[in-house]
């Protein structure tokens, strides 16, 4: 999503009216398209050096003059990129978009095939967020891999070509892709890179796997950078792991928990779940090829760092990787039992993540519920009903 810095060319005034103690004046704004940031992906050709008119609102005495630079916001951009309502970048890219009752995905095969933004019931768990890394201006937003152990890694911006499925529909805008699954490959910087994502078609459960073959010998320390939103302050980060179930609520005022990162090892079921109020948020891949996983606190949002073994890769030789998303209205959370509960207006989904203990039945409200195993490759083993 492009953050498009501005010159003030014109100004025309539409109105006036008192707020407060305060005049506010409502202006037209002719503006020239300068600059953009983050550098890459490039936006269209013909934007920069565009202008164009966007309505705006001042408080006496701030009001801009000509010459004035300004950044356009997020609501300003349809007017100057023109693009389907689901491009979430507004960057004229094609995404692809996995829906079911429950979920909407929009991976931006683009910025390193990402899930750019990810959402149950509306509610949006990822989505852009720029940063100025590494003396440069990146989108850090979504959920990304990277190779190197680093943020933003150098997959951050690459891009994969997205290979057809029966499936396939695209808009009329052509700028979106809407499909329940979808394979994109990358083939640069002596990797092959292939990545699947699957929708479920009933369930709020998302499938990624990703395969990465080696073309000359390569020293891969893979990771997955999760920014989760929070939208309440009670979101809380629960982790079971082998010594106990760990677990910590969002702190957004805590200076320590900000340059200090909190660390869990030993993650028991391979998994974590975001919880609030209204919703939860569960994570599982194979607790083989999980390390740890690191914790930051930000700005409404919880920073999580999910990090495998370092492992070197010979000349053809491959490392997959695959996880699950899953999400709910409510959830239980022990030191062997991960589960979660979906409702729909005709039926009530549940998903548990649980030890090799765990024979398929889930006491919720004091009833019980019986549950059949699915066995997800690289992952292991979910129970639903």
């Amino acid at each position: 999503m492009f953050r498009l810095v501005t010159k003030i060319i014109d100004i025309k005034k539409k109105g006036e009216r008192k707020e407060g103690n305060f005049k506010v004046s409502t202006l037209r704004l002719k503006v020239r398209i300068k600059d953009f940031i983050p550098k890459s992906p490039k936006p269209p050709p013909h934007i920069k050096g565009k202008s164009v008119w966007v309505t705006r609102e001042y408080p006496h005495p701030f009001e801009p003059r000509k010459g004035n630079e300004i950044v356009v916001s997020l609501k300003e951009l349809p007017q100057i990129i023109t693009v389907s309502s689901d491009d979430v970048n507004r960057d004229g890219h094609k995404e692809v978009l996995l829906k079911n009752e429950f979920m909407d995905v929009t991976i931006l095969p683009h910025l390193g095939a990402r899930i750019g933004s990810l959402k149950y019931k509306g509610r949006e768990y990822f989505g852009s967020k720029i940063e100025h890394k590494s003396r440069k201006w990146v989108d850090v937003g979504g959920i990304f891999d990277t190779t190197d152990g680093k943020i933003p890694g150098s997959l951050w911006n690459a891009e994969f070509k997205y290979q057809e499925t029966k499936d396939k529909k695209i808009n009329k805008e052509h700028t979106t892709i809407s499909t329940n699954r979808c394979r994109l490959v990358y083939d640069k910087k002596g990797l092959v890179i292939v990545k699947h994502f699957s929708l479920h078609p009933k369930y709020p459960l998302l499938t990624e796997k990703t395969k990465i073959t080696a073309k000359r010998k390569k020293n891969i320390i893979y990771s997955k950078y999760l920014p989760v939103k929070v939208i309440e302050p009670e979101t809380a980060l629960y982790v079971p792991t082998e010594e106990k179930l760990e677990h910590r609520y969002y702190q957004k005022e805590s200076v320590l928990t900000l340059w200090f990162p909190i660390e869990y090892c030993g993650l028991r079921l391979g998994s974590f779940l975001v919880g609030e109020s209204n919703g939860s948020f569960l994570y599982a891949t194979h607790k083989q090829k999980t390390e740890y996983l690191t914790l930051r606190h930000s700005i409404n949002v919880l920073l999580l760092w999910l990090f495998s073994e370092k492992r070197e890769l010979k000349k053809g030789k491959s490392f997959t990787y695959s996880c699950i998303y899953a999400f709910g209205d409510e959830y239980i959370v022990t030191r062997d039992l991960i589960a979660i509960r979906a409702k729909s207006p005709e039926k009530t989904f549940f998903i548990v993540r649980a030890n090799d203990k765990f024979k398929g039945e889930l006491k919720w409200d004091n009833r019980v519920k019986k549950l059949k195993p699915i066995e997800i490759k690289d992952v292991g083993t979910l129970w639903i009903n």
